[in-house]
């Protein structure tokens, strides 16, 4: 029996950057979506994913890499990092 990839994203969030590790298709709209979201310019950051494997159309949508940033913002992690720029 074979798996597929999963869908999976991995956030760093701060208040002037954000930070992702994930399989995509769609590099740009990933950006331009999650920053939207965080209050960010779609630039002011880095996207980090593997040249490799097939996602069949589904790694064209932002939905995991949304998830991660948000929780990342929320949690305030890492710490120092998060929601509008507030320290722990």
């Amino acid at each position: 029996m074979q798996c597929m990839e999963p869908i999976n994203c991995m956030a760093q969030a701060g208040p002037d950057r954000l930070d992702l590790w994930t399989g995509t298709q769609a590099q740009d709209i990933l950006l331009r979506e999650c920053g939207a979201a965080g209050g960010l310019q779609a630039r002011a950051g880095l996207l980090s994913y593997p040249y490799l494997g097939g996602g069949f159309g589904r790694k064209t949508q932002a939905e995991a890499a949304m998830q991660a940033m948000l929780t990342s913002l929320r949690c305030r992690w890492p710490p120092g990092e998060g929601a509008l720029g507030a320290s722990r």
